[in-house]
């Protein structure tokens, strides 16, 4: 009975804020419906007039990202900053990017996406809003070489993570070369944001011969995965403030790195 409650409770709450993205509750009904015990149906909602498309597996990060708006301490900066060159490591299936263009649309965007269903995704709600220059994306797994590792791609998609049972292989991809790469098109990184699931340790070991070249990291720490307190090491010998961002609806702490 309490199973049956919990399930009606999650239904409910999915349909009052997915209809405004879907344009109807009809619409959002048949499609939780149509969706139950299948991660991988493919719904189609609208976010400041332009389509994207999600799966059910992703609900989670949709609501992150689209309704709860995790990443508005962000809007200070995109003001003042009218063309930023972003990086965006762990991009899922693009929800950051959804998010900026409409709060930044002279954006680019770099975005490193190990899973692959969920990088063509990234790559589908993403050539429609950004011109094609202004963005690149890689399927590549943030690791602390360029060997292949295993990705686990099992469950919510935002759990998803490198893993020794996982059961995908993907290349890892080094902080140092995605930088490297990125200072190919620009001077400096305005942004790096970074939610990758437990590598944050692994994935910072190349980082500090090319930190100074970013302005600014918001990143995602997950302590029952990395050892986060070298992290935060590492990201105090770099930035004057690091902060942690209070009064987010999930529990897992989020730092916000500037010299503001």
């Amino acid at each position: 009975m309490a199973s049956l409650y919990k399930q009606s409770t999650n239904f409910i709450s999915r349909m009052c804020w997915l209809s405004p993205f879907m344009g109807s509750a009809l619409r959002t009904a048949k499609y939780l419906l149509a969706a139950r015990g299948h991660p991988l149906a493919t719904g189609k909602g609208y976010y400041n007039g332009l389509p994207f498309f999600f799966r059910n597996c992703d609900l989670t990060a949709v609501r992150e990202v689209l309704v709860d708006r995790e990443y508005d301490i962000l809007l200070p900066f995109l003001q003042k900053t009218p063309e930023p060159f972003i990086v965006d490591v762990g991009a899922h299936i693009g929800t950051f990017c959804i998010w900026l263009h409409k709060e930044s649309p002279n954006a680019r965007i770099y975005m490193v996406e190990a899973n692959p269903g969920s990088h063509a995704l990234l790559v589908r709600n993403t050539e429609h809003r950004f011109p094609q220059k202004c963005w690149k994306s890689f399927c590549n797994a943030a690791w602390k070489n360029s060997e292949p590792v295993r990705f686990a791609t099992e469950g919510d998609t935002m759990g998803n993570r490198v893993s020794s049972s996982g059961d995908i292989k993907v290349d890892g991809i080094t902080f140092k070369a995605l930088i490297e790469q990125a200072l190919k098109e620009t001077a400096r990184i305005d942004l790096m944001k970074i939610d990758i699931e437990g590598a944050e340790e692994a994935f910072f070991e190349t980082a500090d011969s090319v930190l100074d070249k970013i302005d600014r990291i918001i990143i995602e720490l997950h302590p029952k995965s990395c050892d986060t307190e070298a992290v935060k090491k590492r990201l105090n010998k770099r930035f004057k403030n690091v902060r942690e961002i209070s009064d987010r609806k999930n529990d897992k702490p989020v730092l916000y790195c500037t010299d503001d």
